[in-house]
């Protein structure tokens, strides 16, 4: 783990704005990259999204969820029915 990854994830509360960034500086479309670099880039950084949610918990998990599905949305991803409808359940606390 990369030491700027590990002090983001280690301050006392998360900090949202930075999440936020990697969602939006992120490459939703890395993997149909002919460009080798382009797509290591991608999958690290998708890498560190997921591990950044993954040790969260409760209701920050939660937001976290919210945030990386509506970027999906934002962003024209294709999602599952069942994502959409979590989605549509997780607006309805954080939207």
């Amino acid at each position: 783990m990369s030491r700027k990854l590990e002090k983001f994830l280690n301050e006392a509360s998360v900090d949202w704005d930075k999440f936020q960034q990697m969602l939006n500086k992120h490459d939703w479309y890395y993997e149909m990259s002919d460009d080798h670099r382009v797509w290591q880039e991608g999958k690290d950084k998708a890498k560190k999204i997921r591990f950044f949610m993954e040790n969260l918990s409760g209701d920050d998990y939660k937001k976290a969820r919210y945030m990386y599905l509506k970027a999906m949305e934002d962003k024209r991803i294709s999602m599952t029915k069942e994502a959409q409808s979590e989605l549509r359940d997780l607006e309805k606390k954080f939207g």
